[in-house]
């Protein structure tokens, strides 16, 4: 049985001969042949009447009218992505984990796929399982971000403990917490937010990509957040690792100063990856220019604000690759945010032929070693 309801963001206007479906978040229109049993049905699409309820309405005044043509009619709007069914929405929300993130099953519902409700959505999330790998300004507040909207299971690696110059951004962590293990900080902290959530970490240090791919198994996305020796460095450790079990994967670039440096995000042997931007930068045009004095070393100025600006965005690269609502955006792209101007310029990179990541380049023998992805868009 179904109990159709139209969802808050579609309107429906008739037009000469034409039925509009209106949808106010993704600024589409669809137009349909109008008759007026379909008008009438329309109308009594209300999120209280069932389809027996609604063809019986409808019996009283189009006599050829058939349950079947109203099953099918309400499985069209269904299938378009303008109608929701309250019927089976009730019952899974019943579940009581379900309670809590209503308002984003309702954000997912207007802007996922057709076809695709919110609650399926959700449950992609909770059914997932990510990597951050470094829980420090950029890690702590992506961790804080997936946990808040659902996530499942997060694992955690970092080998550092808390400080006191940590607690201006590195939201996880409060003033009792300094000289514990950034991990065990951050699973009681998470676990504050969400009780539900599995959190795993690993008290370790990643300095190369085989000791990564230990921590892999079961793991769904990988982002990078670690900053030691340089984020050049440990995005080569997580691109390769990542690259070798086709696990998508974003290189977080964390701050510098004013800027917010955003991705890439990889989608393995679809994208770009790590091992292609490094090709760019070796190209003649990026690297002509000659290097007479290098920047002064010492701790990196930063602000939570900045921080968490880049996480926000970060993590919402890592839902639509889990969920595939949207394609990622900074697939083949890094990003720069200023916080000064809020402008972002983007540095857009291509495949190499020669990667040795992912192209002739790799000796792996896994260049053409495809993952099945929730974004079949990409």
């Amino acid at each position: 049985m179904m109990i159709p309801k139209f969802k808050s963001t579609i309107e429906v206007r008739v037009a000469h001969n034409d039925i509009h479906f209106i949808d106010n978040i993704k600024s589409t229109i669809k137009i349909f042949e109008s008759e007026e049993k379909v008008v009438e049905l329309i109308k009594e699409i209300d999120g209280r009447n069932s389809e027996d309820e609604i063809y019986y309405k409808l019996k009283q005044n189009f006599e050829d009218i058939t349950l079947e043509d109203v099953k099918e009619t309400l499985d069209s709007m269904l299938k378009f992505g303008l109608i929701s069914d309250e019927y089976k929405n009730s019952h899974q929300y019943s579940n009581p984990i379900f309670e809590k993130w209503n308002r984003q099953i309702l954000f997912w519902d207007a802007y996922g796929q057709e076809g695709i409700s919110g609650i399926d959505i959700q449950e992609k999330l909770f059914n997932s399982n990510v990597l951050i790998v470094g829980v420090g300004g950029l890690g702590s507040w992506v961790g804080m971000y997936l946990t808040q909207i659902g996530l499942g299971n997060i694992t955690i690696i970092d080998y550092d403990h808390v400080e006191k110059s940590n607690l201006n951004r590195q939201v996880l962590f409060c003033e009792k917490d300094v000289g514990k293990l950034k991990t065990v900080a951050a699973k009681e902290s998470l676990l504050n937010i969400n009780s539900s959530i599995n959190v795993t970490t690993y008290n370790t240090k990643i300095d190369d990509y085989i000791v990564l791919d230990e921590y892999l198994d079961g793991i769904d996305f990988v982002i990078n957040c670690a900053d030691e020796p340089n984020v050049f460095d440990t995005g080569m450790i997580v691109g390769k690792a990542c690259m070798e079990r086709s696990i998508p994967h974003i290189i977080g670039g964390g701050y510098n100063h004013h800027i917010g440096m955003l991705g890439p995000t990889v989608i393995p042997y679809k994208s770009p990856c790590w091992g292609c931007y490094e090709l760019q930068l070796k190209l003649p045009e990026w690297s002509s220019y000659e290097v007479i004095k290098n920047r002064t070393k010492g701790e990196a100025p930063s602000l939570n604000i900045l921080t968490s600006h880049i996480a926000n965005i970060q993590s919402f690269e890592i839902i639509k690759v889990l969920t595939g609502i949207t394609p990622p955006t900074m697939m083949g792209k890094k990003g720069e945010v200023n916080l000064n101007t809020l402008d972002t310029s983007y540095e857009v990179f291509r495949r190499q032929p020669n990667c040795k990541m992912c192209g002739k380049g790799n000796t792996s023998g896994k260049s053409g070693r495809e993952r099945m992805f929730t974004n079949e868009r990409i």
